[in-house]
C-alpha cells in the first residue's frame, strides 16, 4: 500500500469527506433554518447571516453585524456594533479581540496563530503519521486586539502578534504583522507600517481621554452624533 492509504491523517480526510457528502444532501434552506436558530440563540442581539459559519462559544457583541459567508472560531470576541463584510476569516488558537464600532471591510484575514518555523522539518510529519499533533505543535499562537472604531480595508490580513490601537486604519490588501501599532495611525504595506497619524499628537491625546465608543450608546446616537462626524477641536456650526 502506498504511504498515502497508510496515514492516518488521510483517515480522517475520508471521513470528514463521506461527513461533507451526506451533509450535501441535506437540502439548502434546512441548513440556513438551522444556522438562524443557532445564531438568535448564541447571539440575539446581533445579526448573524444565515450562511455566515459563526462558533457559538465565540462572543459577538449587541448591534454587531455580520455578514454572509464569514468565519469566525471560538476563540474571537467583537465588540457592540462592530461589522463584516463578506467573506472575512477570523480563526486560530490565539485570542481574537476587536473592540467596538469597527469597520472590517469584505475577504479580511485576521490571525492569531502562525507556523514553528524554527524545527530541521516544517511539514506536519506528526500530523501525517499520527491523524494529530500531539507532541510536534505545528502552530505558534499569539494574541490580535484591534482598538475601537477601526477600519480595515478589504483583502487586509492581519497576523498573530497584531496589536492595532483605537481609531486606526489599516489600508486594503495590507499585511499587518505581529508588533504595536500606535491609537488614531493610517497603517498599510505589505508588511504594513505606519504611513501617518489621523490627527495630531494633542487631538489624540482628548481624543483617547474620552473614548467616543465608550460613551453611552444613548449619548453616541444622541446628543454627541452630529459632533462625532466633525474633526477634532472644529468648532461646532451655528444654524
Amino acid at each position: 500500500m502506498t504511504l498515502l492509504i497508510q496515514s492516518r491523517y488521510a483517515d480522517a480526510l475520508e471521513r470528514d469527506s463521506r461527513r461533507q457528502l451526506w451533509i450535501a444532501l441535506i437540502p439548502d434552506v434546512l441548513m440556513r433554518l438551522r444556522r438562524r436558530r443557532m445564531h438568535r440563540r448564541a447571539f440575539p442581539g446581533a445579526f448573524v447571516a444565515d450562511d455566515a459559519d459563526v462558533s457559538r462559544h465565540a462572543t459577538i457583541g449587541d448591534g454587531a453585524i455580520v455578514r454572509a459567508k464569514v468565519v469566525i472560531g471560538p476563540s474571537v470576541t467583537v465588540g457592540d456594533c462592530t461589522t463584516f463584510g463578506v467573506s472575512c476569516l477570523l480563526r486560530g488558537a490565539g485570542a481574537i479581540a476587536i473592540g467596538p464600532f469597527c469597520s472590517i471591510g469584505p475577504e479580511v484575514a485576521i490571525l492569531s496563530e502562525n507556523h514553528v518555523i524554527e524545527g530541521e522539518a516544517i511539514y506536519p510529519l506528526e500530523l501525517y503519521r499520527d491523524g494529530a499533533n500531539v507532541h510536534y505543535n505545528e502552530f505558534r499562537s499569539a494574541p490580535v486586539t484591534i482598538g475601537g472604531d477601526c477600519w480595515i480595508g478589504q483583502r487586509a490580513m492581519i497576523l498573530a502578534g497584531a496589536q492595532i490601537g483605537p481609531g486606526s486604519v489599516v489600508a486594503a490588501g495590507s499585511v499587518v504583522t505581529a508588533g504595536t501599532y500606535p491609537p488614531f495611525a493610517i497603517i498599510g504595506g505589505m508588511p504594513a507600517r505606519v504611513i501617518k497619524r489621523r490627527f495630531d499628537a494633542a487631538a489624540i491625546e482628548r481624543l483617547l481621554a474620552d473614548p467616543w465608543w465608550e460613551r453611552p450608546r444613548a449619548k453616541i446616537f444622541g446628543a454627541d452624533f452630529d459632533g462625532l462626524h466633525r474633526r477634532p477641536g472644529s468648532a461646532d456650526v451655528a444654524d
